[in-house]
């Protein structure tokens, strides 16, 4: 049973990934998909392939080089002195003056420019090996795609080893660093590339290594920019592994170095897709190392025969990693080179033995195989070990079109694609498609080649033009002052450009105003509006600020605002009625923030107090009341009937009955308050009939007593004005004086009031008519 082992298990992560980093892996995709090399040998890899390019026109033993736009187009190609467009036709109609290890590097931040790199001898007598860099700048027409060199080219003071160049990626992901193997011993020199150009006054140079003694080095960079490799035959039959720093691009150590006797031992070498192993070719053998512990011996206990020739005088060429994840090589052996095939090493991140070679599996091509494969720029091979996915045609439809994707990479060979909605096959790896809106498909790669299956995700995403009638405007209507408004497509599309002269997808703005965005696709050009409005900051009055109501009478209270106002109780609204009394904290919000007012309601409580000079009497009684608080108005009610609105009455000539007095006031709030007066009227006494005091006693002077229960006093009378009492006194049962009264003058009608115990015996005596009447005695109740 076969296992399977999933590489890539986070889906969203990868979507997510895919989307940051789409632009780059485009970039550096199918660029190398077009390989020539030989007499007239070509391949193209995909779609289809790798397949064989009949249409070559290289003409070299040594090294060819070649660029593919990002789709896989030729582009140019440069074999010996002659550079060729992609009608295989020469550029400019006149050949280079100079031949020699070519090199194909993009100008950074450029779309059309590109640095064609070569070596010329440097002319220096007895060193057959020196040589001059030479830099030659063409440009391709964005429209026509037609190569054209913009100079004749330069050359740099710098006298280096003849082919010994490779190119390296920056840590930037932008920018490259040009390593050259210097003429002198152990030196090299390292050149930036940058938008700017190539820097070669901004170049470092360094000693490294052991000792290089001549020939001509065949130098090689990792996949990942973090290694290269140095192979020379004859005489040195020299090895050796290399690590960069990629920030500034110092050789940092030589890793691992190993040296043969024998002529022509050490050939060519190549970095697996993961850059974990180096492929080295020996003679006749095929040679694995792992070489991710960076450590020189484990290194060489690591090493691996995984191809062995029968004949031993036979040669391995050339290596070189292609865009499927595999390693293709030159087989020198004499069937091979008959056969015009070309062989590979199969799932070279885990090739340990035999099993991986796929001998002269690719061909025939062309009319001679020659010794070695295409110098190509090995920073186009950063993603080879992960399955990629792209629009081969175009990555933009109108609804009703179609393109051809494409999946490759990590040595896959069997492709499931999803979702299958407008797709002609979901198990190829190159399938038309015709979605009706823009779509992300998922494709699973499964490299069945290895000895453990390999499984790997990539995703490509066709945009589809939206219909007219759907595009609109999307995000903020509204926002607040000192605030960023975002505004955006309601769809994805690739070419639009903002009234204020943006072309970000987002539109971010600080200003409030009628913004317009036009979108050019190809299916249509239009332009939308959209009105953006500011917020103000929310202001809020409440009202009433502070009033004074009475008990129990509620108060209205209202809000003017720009916002919604929300109030104590919980509800929102203008208005909302408040019954306690107490200081009312409202606010108004809005997106932008909020504002608060306050209220204060406060209650009047007036509180009456009447005072009456008498409560009781006896008919005809009079007395008077007033109220003794200040109030605005007045009112007197006596027995339900009004009788005015001043602050004080008399009452005169009360008839015996219990009579309601009822005191009414109003303060100056309108509250009011109310008190009742009960008056008692008593009906008049009828005077008794009185014994005499003393058998002696004239009836002139008899006294009549009247107790009175209530407020305990008694009544003291004589019957005629004659014989007025002109003096009284009184004592109790104990012989204590209570009240002595003289100089009484012709009281009639005397009212004495004590405070008289009841059921107590009291002794009066008083003089009338010039005598004394005697111990009189009268027990009040």
């Amino acid at each position: 049973m076969r296992i399977i082992i999933s590489l890539s298990k986070q889906y969203l992560f990868w979507v997510l990934l895919f989307f940051f980093l789409s632009k780059n892996l485009i970039s550096q995709s199918l660029e190398a998909n077009h390989w020539y090399f030989g007499i007239e040998a070509g391949i193209k890899f995909y779609p289809n392939g790798p397949i064989s390019e009949a249409n070559s026109k290289s003409w070299s033993s040594g090294e060819v080089a070649a660029i593919s736009d990002q789709n896989g187009h030729l582009l140019f190609y440069v074999s010996g002195k002659n550079i060729y467009g992609f009608d295989h036709l020469p550029i400019n109609n006149s050949p280079l003056s100079y031949s020699g290890k070519h090199l194909i590097i993009k100008r950074p931040e450029s779309p059309n420019l590109y640095y064609l790199i070569t070596s010329v001898s440097a002319q220096i007598p007895g060193n057959n090996f020196a040589s001059l860099l030479k830099i030659v700048e063409i440009e391709i027409d964005v429209k026509t795609k037609v190569a054209k060199l913009n100079q004749s080219g330069s050359t740099l003071p710098f006298v280096m080893r003849s082919g010994g160049f490779c190119v390296t990626d920056h840590l930037n992901g932008n920018d490259k660093w040009l390593i050259v193997k210097s003429d002198t011993l152990n030196s090299y020199c390292v050149i930036p590339i940058t938008s700017k150009g190539i820097e070669f006054q901004n170049r470092s140079n360094m000693s490294v290594g052991s000792t290089f003694s001549g020939g001509i080095p065949n130098i090689k960079s990792s996949p990942n920019s973090e290694y290269f490799s140095l192979c020379s035959n004859q005489p040195s039959n020299l090895l050796q592994l290399f690590s960069i720093n990629k920030a500034n691009g110092i050789i940092t150590k030589k890793i691992f170095s190993d040296q043969k006797l024998g002529p022509f031992e050490v050939y060519s070498a190549s970095f697996s897709p993961n850059s974990e192993r180096l492929i080295v070719s020996r003679r006749g053998q095929l040679l694995s190392y792992l070489i991710r512990s960076n450590d020189s011996l484990q290194i060489s206990n690591s090493m691996t025969v995984i191809k062995k020739s029968i004949n031993a005088n036979d040669v391995i060429y050339d290596l070189q990693l292609g865009l499927d994840g595999y390693i293709y090589f030159i087989d020198g052996n004499i069937k091979a080179q008959l056969s015009k095939k070309i062989s590979r090493i199969k799932c070279p991140n885990f090739a340990t033995d035999s099993t991986f070679i796929q001998d002269t599996l690719i061909g025939p091509l062309g009319r001679n195989l020659g010794s070695q494969l295409p110098t190509l720029n090995q920073t186009l091979y950063v993603n080879t070990h992960k399955l990629q996915a792209q629009s081969l045609f175009k990555d933009t439809l109108c609804v009703g079109d179609s393109t051809q994707l494409l999946a490759y990479g990590a040595s896959a060979d069997q492709f499931i694609w999803s979702p299958g909605v407008g797709l002609s096959c979901t198990n190829c790896a190159s399938p038309m498609a015709a979605p009706s809106k823009t779509t992300t498909y998922r494709v699973i790669g499964r490299a069945t080649s290895c000895t453990i299956d390999q499984l790997d995700t990539a995703f490509v995403t066709v945009y589809v033009v939206p219909p007219t009638g759907e595009m609109s405007v999307m995000g903020d209507k509204e926002f607040c002052a000192g605030d960023t408004a975002r505004m955006f497509l309601s769809a994805p599309y690739r070419s639009l450009l903002w009234s204020n002269a943006s072309s970000v997808d987002t539109l971010k703005v600080s200003q409030a105003g009628v913004y317009s965005v036009t979108v050019t696709t190809p299916c249509y050009t239009k332009t939308v509006h959209h009105v953006l409005t500011q917020i103000a900051q929310p202001n809020f009055s409440l009202s009433p600020k502070d009033t004074t109501v009475c008990l129990g009478q509620k108060v209205l209270l209202r809000g003017v605002s720009n916002a919604t106002i929300y109030w104590f109780d919980g509800s929102s609204g203008n208005s909302t009625y408040a019954f306690n009394a107490g200081a009312y904290y409202e606010y108004a919000q809005n997106r932008c923030g909020s504002a608060i007012d306050t209220a204060i309601i406060r209650h009047s409580v007036p509180k009456v107090i009447c005072v009456v000079d008498s409560l009781s009497g006896f008919a005809p009684f009079s007395t008077s009341a007033y109220l003794a608080d200040t109030f605005t108005s007045y009112s007197w009610k006596l027995n339900g009937l009004v009788l005015g609105n001043a602050s004080k009455i008399s009452l005169v000539d009360l008839p015996a009955d219990t009579h309601s007095l009822w005191a009414i006031a109003r303060n100056n709030f309108g509250c009011s308050d109310s008190v009742l007066k009960t008056i008692v009227v008593y009906p008049k006494p009828e005077p008794p009939e009185e014994p005499p005091l003393l058998d002696t006693m004239p009836l002139a002077c008899s006294v009549t007593v009247f107790p009175n229960p209530f407020v305990q006093e008694f009544t003291l009378s004589t019957p005629s004005k004659k014989y007025p009492l002109t003096e009284i006194s009184i004592t109790g049962s104990d012989g204590k004086s209570i009240l002595i009264a003289k100089e009484l003058v012709y009281a009639q009608l005397l009212t004495v009031s004590l405070p008289l115990e009841a059921n107590a015996t009291y002794f009066i005596r008083y003089f009338c008519n010039a005598s004394w009447f005697e111990h009189k005695v009268v027990k009040l109740r």
